[in-house]
């Protein structure tokens, strides 16, 4: 009779250990396993030359900014397209045409991705220039989603980049002469200071030499 009497209370006493350890595991281990899943979004474009031309063949490099480590690539198609999916996360994105194509790279800086993004690429002439700056608000903060647009002479194509998440905006063209034109909405309040007011005793003395 005592051994029959041990070995339900084993048998308890092991069901009860296992339901422990699994509480356990869901609690600290499924959550830990959720967390190093990142979230990942589509980014796209179209590589083209000035006239509009898609260019195929052109290498697509996403870069981490902070380690110089390329997280994604890819290759445009014969229509200039391209497609990639990358982490959430602010990188540079660099395109690299082929050396028999005749254009130079081109690259946007910091790009924030936290959503399906489109990114369009207008690569010009190997033996450009790059243009370079900041478009600021009043108060010196940089503004994102501004429109900076090269307009060359000669009914060329217009040359255009947005600003990034800073406000910092990088341009490449050949050199020659263009219109330089900046557009977009302030979506940042400003609070410029107020004038101040004078104290009422020193209106009351402006007032009395003004009708003296």
């Amino acid at each position: 009779m005592y051994t029959s009497s041990v070995r339900p209370r084993s048998v308890v006493a092991m069901r009860f250990w296992l339901l422990v350890i699994l509480f356990l595991v869901s609690t600290f281990v499924a959550p830990a396993t959720s967390d190093v899943l990142a979230v990942s979004y589509q980014l796209s474009g179209k590589v083209s030359d000035q006239s509009g031309n898609g260019l195929a063949s052109v290498t697509v490099d996403v870069i981490n900014p902070t380690t110089a480590a390329t997280v994604a690539s890819t290759i445009t198609n014969i229509s200039g397209t391209y497609t990639l999916s990358v982490e959430q996360g602010t990188y540079d994105v660099r395109v690299t045409p082929t050396a028999a194509s005749g254009f130079g790279p081109a690259v946007a800086l910091g790009r924030t991705i936290t959503r399906a993004t489109t990114l369009d690429f207008v690569l010009v002439p190997a033996g450009v220039v790059t243009l370079s700056g900041k478009v600021r608000d009043p108060l010196g903060n940089g503004l994102a989603g501004q429109t900076v647009e090269l307009a060359p002479g000669g009914g060329a194509a217009n040359v255009w980049v947005t600003t990034n998440a800073s406000g910092d905006y990088a341009l490449q063209v050949a050199p020659g002469n263009y219109f330089l034109s900046v557009s977009g909405v302030l979506r940042r309040a400003c609070r410029l200071p107020r004038a101040q007011a004078p104290h009422p005793h020193r209106a009351r003395k402006l007032r009395a030499q003004r009708s003296g």
